[in-house]
């Protein structure tokens, strides 16, 4: 009897999503922590886009830094997203799912047109 092995790339692919899932989940919790610095103040607020530009780094802004940190979020959210849709179900098959969940219970549905 042999044994069957299986593909290693959808569990690598699942990882990926998950890390970059991940990533960007953190991205907008620092996000919304740093954005609320203006509950502080405005001088709270300057101090937070001094910090970021690297200011107390460097000695001068570079709003580049933060303009490279957006690059990468947007370049981090791109494959998460076509990652994420290799998971939805095919055309239909969500409709096909409704009627068979709404159906039984005779609920109406939009693939039944609302009229049951």
């Amino acid at each position: 009897m042999t044994k069957r092995r299986y593909s290693r790339v959808p569990a690598w692919l699942d990882f990926l999503q998950s890390a970059s899932g991940l990533l960007l989940g953190l991205f907008i919790v620092g996000h919304i922590l740093f954005e609320a610095s203006i509950l502080f103040g405005p001088d709270a607020m300057e101090k937070m886009t001094l910090f970021f530009e690297g200011y107390y780094l460097f000695g001068q802004r570079h709003p580049g830094i933060v303009s490279a940190l957006a690059a990468f979020v947007f370049a981090l959210f791109i494959p998460h997203a076509f990652l994420a849709i290799r998971k939805s179900p095919p055309p239909g098959a969500a409709t096909a799912l409704s009627e068979i969940i709404c159906g039984a219970s005779g609920m109406k549905t939009p693939a039944s047109g609302w009229s049951r």
